[in-house]
């Protein structure tokens, strides 16, 4: 150093650290709010599957056809369509008069309901020929 000269004094760098500027979606506020959804999601699961109810939007429904007289409205009852539907059987029904019920064809119906006795007779005296039910049923 010269005589007369101030001493160069060379300091450090300064280095700041700045935090890192989070969102809406920091990791923490995601937390926060998935956390509950994911319990509720889990919670409801777990309901469903102690009472049996998961899997049945899954499961087959069996469907049976069938023609009726004059009792399809205690079949069009809902809570009548619940009780088949909790052991997974749909009852689908088509309307019409007893005799036609008796002489029309059988064979594609899983079950008919008469209302009067001679239509049910008719029914039952062709009933080991249900695929010849109409020619049966004419003769009668």
């Amino acid at each position: 150093m010269v005589a007369g000269e101030r001493p160069v004094v060379v300091e450090e760098p300064r280095l700041a650290v700045r935090r890192r500027s989070s969102g809406a979606w920091s990791r923490r506020g995601l937390l926060l709010f998935s956390l509950p959804v994911l319990a509720t999601v889990l919670t409801g699961l777990a309901t469903l599957a102690v009472s049996g109810n998961l899997l049945p939007p899954f499961e087959s429904v069996t469907a049976l056809e069938g023609k009726m007289a004059s009792k399809r409205d205690f079949f069009e009852d809902e809570e009548v369509q619940r009780i088949p539907m909790k052991h997974r059987i749909k009852v689908h029904i088509t309307n019409s008069g007893s005799r036609e019920v008796a002489l029309h064809d059988l064979a594609a119906l899983d079950f008919v309901f008469p209302s009067g006795q001679p239509a049910g007779d008719l029914i039952t005296a062709c009933a080991p020929r249900l695929g010849s039910t109409p020619g049966c049923a004419a003769r009668s």
